[in-house]
């Protein structure tokens, strides 16, 4: 059976030999990638087709006055979009919004932070979508939390070379390629030098409730250097799979922080909204 090495060696011979292809493909993968961001965000891709028609020789103003507005608008419509993600539709939409923002004295970065709770049917009567928002800060907050409390866990856990393992009839314990832990915190611990005196493992036995038979079998781990570079692996592959858990908790942790923040944006500005009606019957 051939092994790892000799099925790995020919995937990173294949990716040096591909390199400059592979390159060109992540490359191209990213330029398409920000084209579809700039697009979905701003609505249009004027200004690409803008510098398109000057490289190949077109003009690039109208001579009708009419229709130079009309081109002035719709590349301030796309300015508009793309630099706050408000999506207006036309000039007066815009015009509407900053009376909005003005009038109410709402922070122009908190609309733009709460765009989705925002109700965009009719820009002459913006206001806060009908949202439990209480609830909302809550649940994104606990979430938060535990996302934080977890990726702190796994990065722990991704941190010493140890391997978090048990038996069926035993409790965890942490296994190197030198010695054995019971505790997360320390402790007694077991190495090859222990192993070879029954006292010792007699204690460790009754001391960590953990059955003799059982810390013989770690024992025969080091006494095998197959069963050390297994254990290696298995170490290897942990502190792998413990990373990509941290990483994954962080982005949610990220996720739940941005989403946290449209909430407190949104409760911002219907404050505001609530004082400018106070203020308007009095």
């Amino acid at each position: 059976m051939p092994s790892q090495e000799q099925g790995i060696l020919p995937i990173i011979s294949w990716i040096m030999d591909n390199l400059t292809a592979l390159a060109s493909i992540a490359y191209a993968a990213t330029f398409i990638a920000f084209l579809l961001y700039v697009y979905t965000r701003a609505g249009s891709m004027h200004f690409l087709r803008d510098r398109i028609w000057r490289l190949m020789g077109g003009k690039s103003d109208f001579l009708i006055p009419d229709l130079q507005k009309l081109k002035l608008e719709a590349r301030e419509l796309e300015h508009f979009r793309f630099e706050f993600g408000i999506p207006a539709t036309t000039i007066r939409d815009i015009e509407q919004f900053e009376h909005w923002i003005s009038d109410n004295i709402i922070s122009l970065k908190d609309a733009a932070t709460a765009k989705e709770y925002i109700d965009w049917s009719d820009y002459n009567q913006l206001r806060i979508k009908e949202k439990n928002f209480t609830l909302l800060r809550k649940l994104f907050t606990y979430f938060g939390i535990f996302t934080l409390t977890s990726a702190a866990l796994f990065f722990f856990i991704a941190i010493p070379n140890y391997l978090m393992a048990s038996f069926e009839d035993s409790p965890f314990f942490y296994i190197s390629t030198k010695e054995t832990k019971f505790s997360i915190l320390g402790g007694d611990t077991l190495d090859s030098l222990s192993c070879k005196e029954k006292e010792v493992l007699s204690r460790l036995s009754q001391e960590n409730e953990f059955p003799l038979d059982r810390l013989q079998s770690i024992c025969s781990t080091y006494a095998s250097e197959e069963k050390i570079s297994l254990l290696k692996k298995r170490i290897s592959e942990q502190k792998s799979a413990a990373l990509a858990l941290a990483l994954f908790f962080v982005l949610l942790m990220i996720y739940f922080a941005r989403e946290s923040t449209k909430v407190f944006a949104a409760q911002r500005i219907q404050k505001n909204l609530e004082a400018k009606q106070i203020t308007a019957k009095n």
